[in-house]
């Protein structure tokens, strides 16, 4: 998908708090890129580790894994791979970090999103 798709659907979909949310853990969060399976087939996928969206300052603590609890059910990806957005609750299986991924287009509209995280 475009940055211009997943910026419509975290703005039509979640509030304002769960938007601040996402950007922060877009800007503070990037893990790297994987291959993921989606329900629509395997992806080259930009990965965010959530744990680490709290250096943005806005949110903390239990807040925010109620947060993201409340915006993987709104956006239809808890505790499974949506079409190009998922969630997968602890990573690496020692309790570090889940994460976000987002199959995103190229390196351009990955850097379109990045931008639009810093707004």
């Amino acid at each position: 998908m475009k940055a211009k798709e997943f910026i419509e659907l975290f703005e039509s979909s979640l509030t304002g708090d769960q938007v601040q949310l996402i950007k922060d853990t877009i800007r503070y969060g990037y893990w790297g890129d994987a291959d993921m399976d989606y329900a629509n087939g395997t992806k080259m996928s930009d990965v965010f580790i959530t744990n680490d969206a709290h250096l943005g300052g806005h949110f903390s603590g239990r807040k925010i894994s109620g947060m993201f609890r409340a915006i993987y059910n709104r956006l239809g990806i808890l505790g499974n791979a949506g079409v190009d957005i998922m969630q997968i609750h602890d990573w690496w299986d020692d309790g570090t970090g889940d994460i976000i991924a987002i199959a995103i287009d190229s390196d351009d509209e990955f850097n379109k999103l990045k931008e639009w995280s810093k707004n």
